[in-house]
């Protein structure tokens, strides 16, 4: 399939929008979200020197490769994050659910023993 002007256009586009959708999901105060943005301006970057026929496409797929394999770090260590939840629900999940559902339980059994009357 010939590569039309229009064709490199589109794909220019399609691989802007991927970077930008990447780029707000990442936390620019931890260095390895830094260190992802950087791969990823180093591929655009050979893309750019490609275009202007400066460098050839062997450059580009290895900077891809590189920010490609760069990424799943990231993707792991938030997942845990995620699935450890923020401190905010930690507390509640360990401790304030808990103590409510304990105080709740005592509360009945005082009222159902008569020595709190509602």
């Amino acid at each position: 399939m010939a590569m039309t002007g229009e064709r490199v256009s589109d794909m220019r586009y399609q691989i802007a929008e991927a970077r930008y959708r990447i780029q707000l999901r990442l936390n620019l105060s931890e260095p390895e979200h830094q260190e992802l943005l950087r791969l990823m301006q180093v591929v655009i970057d050979k893309q750019n020197q490609t275009l202007a026929g400066e460098g050839g496409t062997d450059a580009i797929l290895l900077a891809i490769e590189t920010a490609a394999n760069y990424a799943p770090q990231i993707l792991k260590t938030e997942w845990e994050r995620v699935k450890k939840g923020e401190l905010p629900y930690r507390l509640a999940r360990n401790w304030i659910a808990p103590l409510i559902f304990s105080g709740s339980i005592v509360f009945v059994l005082l009222v159902w023993f008569g020595k709190l009357k509602i």
